[in-house]
């Protein structure tokens, strides 16, 4: 069951208050009748009427006062006020809407006309009521918000601040209040980065925020290295956004540091570990190329020797023998040739010759290298070269050596 509309009369006149109950007098409304200051006080300390009958002239009341009072007060400030004046007074009725009125009646009352008013303003209520209680989901939604977002800002580890154009802080978190050395925001607000920081830093900040207002572009993970108020080198990447007013003009900058020493340590312990790496790892690649040159230059004298001795008249086991020095002598000094060229790459110091020299000498000199241990397994070393190819060629004959060597070696010979 809908519950009837309450109507607080004040009036105290007798002569329009048989007039007032006849024009009510339908069972529409829950009727309250206040005649006597007293009556009025008790009536306005339960609020909960939705429309108000107040008559202008109710002895021992001033009722244009009584209506400004009713609206400045929290409680009463929204209820529709329909003030009843004298007999067709322009003077009362300009005071009425000056008092906060919201309608008004003249004397003598028609029935008709009371009961019009009061729908209306029963209207104006309702919708009244309706605003309020939108506005009131609106401000809790709000104030969620804003809690929510509270929370967040000062229990984030980054350093989260809002500056106007002037580069002061009008807002910052816990965080940010730390590193400026502070406690509460009212000893930051209004402050620049030159009252916490060393010079030169604050006017790296200034710079970079000007430019993010002037150009309205947003700075993104600046890495910046700050001195704290106790010496303490620290590193942060900082973002930096304009705020625009409600004009679309830039009125501040958002700004969120996040400290990132750690990580920047970490990066510079293994950026100094790896160049530790690099250069052991050269120290070692060059001793490797040094030893391998000087164990090559003895290993190429009995190379050598082994070659002469061989033209030497020998019975067949020192021909074998002699043959099996050359054979391992010739393996170790490609195994020795290897390891200097890898050593070489290394270090970047390899380098390919570009000489004249002779492609059969080169497979020949090759398949000699070889040729003992084919011979051991019954097999002969032949090389075949189309005619068109040309006897002398330009290149690094050594490589090239080394190339067909391992090819054969790589067969299994």
């Amino acid at each position: 069951m809908n519950k009837k509309p309450q109507i607080l009369v004040i009036n105290g006149n007798p002569d329009t208050l048989p007039i007032l109950k006849e024009g009510l007098s339908q069972d529409l409304y829950a009727l309250n009748f206040a005649a006597t200051s007293s009556e009025v006080l008790a009536c306005l300390k339960q609020p909960g009427a939705d429309v108000i009958l107040l008559d202008a002239t109710t002895p021992g009341m001033d009722g244009f006062k009584l209506c400004r009072g009713l609206k400045t007060d929290n409680r009463w400030q929204h209820i529709p006020i329909i003030i009843i004046t004298g007999f067709q007074s322009n003077q009362d009725q300009v005071r009425s809407f000056e008092a906060g009125a919201d309608d008004f009646l003249s004397k003598p009352l028609d029935p008709l006309k009371l009961r019009a008013r009061l729908r209306s303003m029963l209207r104006v209520k309702q919708q009244s009521d309706q605003l309020q209680t939108a506005l009131r989901h609106l401000q809790t939604e709000r104030n969620k918000e804003r809690n929510l977002l509270d929370i967040l800002m000062h229990n984030l580890p980054a350093r989260i601040f809002v500056k106007d154009r002037e580069g002061r802080f009008v807002s910052a978190n816990t965080a940010q209040l730390k590193a400026c050395g502070v406690e509460a925001p009212d000893q930051i607000i209004g402050k620049a980065d030159a009252d916490f920081f060393p010079q030169e830093q604050a006017e790296q900040y200034q710079a970079d925020e000007q430019a993010v207002m002037e150009l309205g572009r947003p700075l993104y993970d600046r890495v910046e290295q700050v001195t704290d108020q106790i010496g303490n080198t620290k590193w942060f990447l900082t973002t930096k956004i304009p705020l625009y007013d409600k004009d679309g003009l830039v009125e501040g900058i958002v700004g969120v540091s996040r400290d990132i020493t750690v990580l920047q340590q970490t990066n510079n312990e293994l950026q100094q570990a790896k160049e530790t790496a690099e250069t052991a790892n050269q120290a070692k690649s060059e001793f490797l190329a040094t030893m391998s040159h000087e164990i090559r230059t003895p290993l190429n004298g009995i190379i050598g020797m082994t070659g002469l001795l061989l033209d030497t008249a020998l019975n067949a086991e020192q021909q074998d023998f002699t043959e099996t020095i050359r054979t391992s002598s010739d393996t170790l000094l490609t195994i020795i040739n290897d390891i200097l060229d890898f050593s070489k790459i290394e270090v970047g110091r390899l380098e390919l010759e570009n000489q004249p020299f002779n492609l059969y000498s080169c497979f020949e000199e090759s398949l000699d290298l070889l040729v003992a241990q084919a011979t051991k397994k019954g097999l002969e070393l032949v090389y075949s070269v189309d005619n068109q190819t040309p006897a002398v060629l330009l290149g690094d004959v050594t490589r090239l050596r080394q190339v067909l060597t391992n090819l054969l070696g790589s067969s299994k010979i």
